[in-house]
């Protein structure tokens, strides 16, 4: 598939890292020379130096070849102008558009029948919606909703005297706490571990399950867990005004912020909860909004230091769970040598958003994890016995590519039990890991109708 993608920043470059994995012929457009020069490292990858609003830098970046076109500039009116040249010269076929300002993500005001198939995104919104499903599932790191929200996929820390700790990979691989949940993967330092390793404390777990089962298997690995209900928000902006109204109905929320007129707003915007004037990273102003009795402190700045920096000060004043927004990937890595909980980064919350959109029709969500290349993706079964190569096999005969496997089956809107004698059936919902997202266009073969009968 050939991707153009208009931006190079933060969001721009982790898009290009990911479907270049995916083996896509990707061009990146920038005016940003160094940022161009980064990518270019990435074999595979074509950059073009121009605005990206300009019909001559579009055509030199072959947007008329362009299956998609992904505009993620820093600027909403560029990535606007530039979809509309798209899909109104060039008749691009699928246009991805990244709008920041909640005015103009309301695109409704400012279609044209040039953007009939514009798809909206937004990384502030996706952000927002990950520190929700962590709320929902305490003491863990990661969250992906699959099937229509019947599966979720989520990663913890093991943590001493509980299962999976002091097991083995391979043990736990095939560890069913309940009969419908499978482990995926555990990795030490964003290292996975091999099958014969044993897990230890702090160690980063992956398992996926029925939504309904998900709080009973964190139960049996963590313990009994309080819910979250009072939460200090640091950062009064995008995120942070529009997490604290979501919010407020279910929990005692308060927000520090530095600046009057945010503060102000912040205010103004909420029904119920307190604004804080002040400086996130200062201990005794954390205290007057009494951190030692706070279940989740969230930083949300726009500064990647004063995030870190307030979490690390939380955690020491009392806080029980920490959530540091982090735009740059080097932070979040080194968040590992730290007590900082959770890690979330705009542009992989976008990158995933966008997976589901650019992979092919049958693939309908993709969900890249956090660590690595693995990817966690569904595709429906189509075709009956003989169409293709899973329809009418069981489940445990399919030649799934090494470090492949099918975690789920959604059958009749049901996530069934999978043993040795599940035979898939045409129209079923296939969930489904892989090591490397380059084993993905190898999975999708088994499952894709073709000419030649499989009988």
């Amino acid at each position: 598939m050939n991707i153009v993608i208009l931006g190079a920043g933060a969001v721009g470059g982790t898009l290009a890292d990911t479907l270049n994995d995916h083996l896509h012929r990707i061009t990146v457009v920038d005016e940003n020379v160094t940022q161009l020069d980064r990518l270019q490292k990435l074999d595979g990858v074509r950059t073009v130096f121009g605005n990206a609003a300009e019909p001559h830098v579009l055509e030199q970046a072959n947007v008329d070849e362009a299956d998609i076109v992904v505009a993620v500039t820093g600027r909403d009116e560029i990535n606007i102008v530039a979809s509309q040249v798209a899909r109104s010269v060039y008749e691009t076929p699928k246009v991805i558009i990244r709008l920041r300002s909640q005015e103009y993500a309301r695109i409704e005001r400012y279609k044209s029948r040039y953007l009939d198939n514009l798809v909206v995104i937004n990384p502030e919104n996706e952000v927002r919606v990950q520190i929700e499903r962590l709320l929902h599932y305490p003491r863990t790191f990661e969250v992906a909703s699959l099937a229509d929200n019947r599966v979720a996929f989520v990663g913890f820390r093991a943590i001493q005297n509980m299962l999976p700790c002091g097991m083995t990979v391979d043990a736990m691989l095939n560890w069913n706490p309940t009969s419908r949940a499978r482990f995926v993967a555990a990795f030490r330092k964003f290292v996975p571990l091999d099958r014969g390793s044993e897990i230890q404390r702090k160690d980063e777990i992956y398992f996926c399950a029925p939504t309904e089962e998900v709080s009973a298997i964190l139960n049996e690995c963590l313990g009994s867990v309080k819910p979250e209900r009072k939460v200090l928000i640091a950062g009064a902006g995008r995120i942070g005004t529009s997490l604290a109204k979501v919010l407020q109905t279910n929990h005692s929320v308060r927000i520090i912020e530095p600046d009057p007129e945010h503060a102000h707003f912040a205010a103004d915007q909420l029904r119920d909860g307190i604004v804080y004037p002040g400086d996130a990273t200062d201990a005794i102003k954390q205290r007057e909004c009494e951190i030692a009795d706070t279940d989740l402190f969230v930083a949300v700045t726009n500064d990647d230091e004063i995030n870190v920096m307030s979490c690390l000060l939380a955690k020491q004043e009392g806080a029980r769970q920490t959530i540091a927004l982090l735009t740059q990937d080097p932070y979040v890595r080194l968040l590992n040598e730290t007590n900082i909980d959770v890690a979330l980064s705009p542009q992989r919350a976008t990158s995933s958003s966008v997976l589901s959109l650019v992979h092919e029709n049958n693939i309908r969500t993709a969900h890249r994890l956090r660590v690595g290349t693995c990817e966690v993706f569904e595709t429906v079964v189509r075709g009956g016995a003989g169409e293709n190569r899973v329809t009418g096999k069981k489940v445990n005969k399919v030649s799934l590519p090494q470090n492949a496997s099918i975690l789920a089956i959604v059958r009749d809107a049901r996530v069934i039990e999978i043993d040795d004698n599940t035979v898939f059936q045409e129209e079923d919902l296939a969930i489904i890991y892989v090591a490397e997202a380059a084993m993905i266009q190898k999975v999708l073969r088994l499952f894709q109708l073709s000419a030649f009968s499989f009988n």
